[in-house]
């Protein structure tokens, strides 16, 4: 069995009694009421304006290195721009996803050489 810590007190098991009779529980402490906000599913606004126009800045940076980038590894102009950032519903981005569409998943990892294959000579421990 269980300790002595784990039992209810009379008053406890009376509390509880009256919430289940009454429906209201007396917990004893005093918590302000907090104003409750309506949240709209249908139109959620998750990000700022600041947050959006940091996240377009970000994929603007991203842009341009990577047009860099390409631009070096295939000596050709490449060009990458960010067509829009914008906040919307799932249902409007599967709207428009055009039919049929093909969505590519990739990963990089970054080339650092290892201590035996750095050009100086020199190995780290």
């Amino acid at each position: 069995m269980g300790d002595m810590d784990d039992m209810l007190s009379s008053k406890e098991i009376d509390d509880l009694l009256e919430f289940i009779s009454t429906g209201e529980a007396d917990t004893g402490c005093d918590r302000q009421k907090k104003s409750v906000r309506d949240y709209d599913f249908r139109r959620p606004d998750k990000f700022s304006r600041d947050q959006i126009r940091t996240v377009q800045m970000m994929h603007e940076i991203f842009a341009r290195l990577t047009a860099a980038f390409l631009s070096k590894k295939l000596s050709v102009p490449a060009g990458v721009h960010v067509a829009s950032v914008d906040q919307c519903t799932y249902a409007e981005f599967l709207r428009c996803i055009p039919d049929p569409a093909t969505f590519c998943r990739s990963a990089a990892e970054a080339n650092v050489p290892k201590a035996e294959e750095r050009s100086d000579g020199a190995h780290s421990p």
